[in-house]
């Protein structure tokens, strides 16, 4: 056996190390996700035995570590690391929905796919006891939230040895039936009239025209610095949020278009001081937003400029890909190009607004009724309805028929076959 040839153990490996004295034997195990020494020895057989004891120690003492206990512990050391976005939101989670419920007393060992199904069922069936959905079923997505926060502690639990498996993988989040969507968006009146406010602050106005034409999200808006606001190339450099990174956790260039341009330039030269570092938007104390805030959006100039009640902040980034896929602001973006700008890790999520592209199947439809007669289309109504343009940017060309021309057979004979 040569030195520096690791041998494999109970727990961890064994490696042999020339020292001084000789050759001697380091352990080494990987304990709660950490890789850690566990000593050296003058002999192979104590390192396997110092091996197998911490191996029936750790083993025992995970037989009986409950979801909560080892729940706590996940959640103390993401904080301590500070290496995760949201990690008080994961907590909120937790403490709402995982600390409560029957599953905090069960040990690591014992949960099974079915335990975690069950869970899914009820908390389906719970309703909210904070925040705007008081009184009202949970939302499926946190629903889906408090699913993915349950089984991100179970898969490093997996890896720090304390759990065999992860009960979460498979299972899956019942989809909640809706008869109308959860969003909405500012039709072009409302944004004029929420920038014709001419008591509208300074603050707001740019923060608000960065949501509408940016579509970044509230804490991307709340996190940028003026470092990453690059005038000369017309785009901002997205990469911080509340907790840190951003949701996705990739970095991501936004266009400035023509309104953001005009007013972050107008903000930064604010009390004729030209800023080049620091929060764009910060707190009285220069500090960065919290989460929540969103600039009164919702307590006072909403209603000051006359929008619907049910457009909240984060709606202005619906607004920003709703008119950039209308083609309100110029050409009409493909959903590509909108996910991109979006950050969406999923194209999924952006076809949410393929309902307001040029709709191909209803263009199909219209050159059908084309062909239909007059009498037909005007006996189901479709004269005046069908016959305008779809949109801005979609046309339907009116056809030229040209005019029917009758032709009498004559079976090869042509002029030499009377026809009268």
């Amino acid at each position: 056996m040569s030195a520096r040839s690791k041998i494999d153990c109970a727990l961890g490996t064994i490696t042999p190390i020339t020292t001084g004295k000789g050759i001697r034997y380091r352990l080494r195990a990987t304990i709660d996700g950490r890789r850690e020494s566990l000593g050296c020895f003058d002999a192979i057989d104590e390192a396997r035995a110092q091996s197998q004891a911490y191996f029936e120690l750790l083993h025992d003492h995970s037989k009986s570590l409950t979801v909560a206990a080892w729940g706590e512990r996940w959640l103390d050391d993401r904080e301590q690391r500070g290496t995760h976005r949201s990690t008080k939101d994961t907590r909120a989670l937790w403490e709402r929905h995982v600390f409560s419920s029957g599953l905090a007393s069960l040990t690591l060992r014992t949960v099974k796919q079915r335990h975690v199904q069950e869970w899914i069922r009820e908390l389906s069936t719970q309703r909210a006891s904070h925040g705007a959905r008081i009184g009202k079923p949970l939302a499926e997505q946190t629903v889906r939230n408090a699913l993915n926060a349950l089984s991100s502690a179970f898969s490093d639990a997996v890896g720090a040895g304390k759990a065999s498996g992860n009960p979460c993988k498979g299972v899956r989040v019942p989809r909640q039936a809706r008869t109308d969507e959860d969003w909405t968006y500012l039709t072009n009146d409302e944004i004029r009239a929420v920038f014709d406010l001419p008591d509208l602050p300074a603050k707001q106005r740019t923060a608000f025209a960065v949501a509408i034409y940016t579509g970044i999200r509230a804490g991307e808006i709340w996190g940028l610095h003026w470092e990453d606001v690059d005038f000369e190339e017309r785009e901002i450099l997205v990469r911080y949020s509340f907790d840190g990174p951003t949701k996705g956790g990739k970095v991501r260039r936004i266009p400035m278009l023509p309104p953001v341009f005009e007013k972050l330039a107008l903000w930064r030269r604010r009390d004729d001081v030209t800023r080049a570092a620091g929060l764009v938007f910060h707190a009285r104390d220069g500090a960065m937003h919290t989460k929540g805030y969103d600039a009164q959006w919702a307590k006072k100039w909403r209603s000051t400029a006359g929008v619907r009640a049910d457009v909240r902040f984060h709606d202005l980034r619906h607004t920003c890909a709703s008119h950039l896929i209308m083609g309100t602001w110029g050409r009409a973006w493909r959903l590509e190009e909108v996910q991109v700008v979006l950050g969406h890790a999923s194209r999924t999520t952006t076809e949410r607004y393929a309902r307001l592209a040029p709709d191909s199947i209803r263009r199909v439809a219209n050159e059908a009724i084309e062909q239909w007669s007059d009498d037909s289309k005007a006996a189901l109504g479709l004269v005046n309805d069908w016959s305008t343009p779809i949109s801005p940017y979609t046309q339907v060309l009116e056809k030229t028929e040209p005019p029917i021309r009758v032709e009498l057979m004559t079976y090869g004979l042509r002029n030499r076959c009377s026809t009268n």
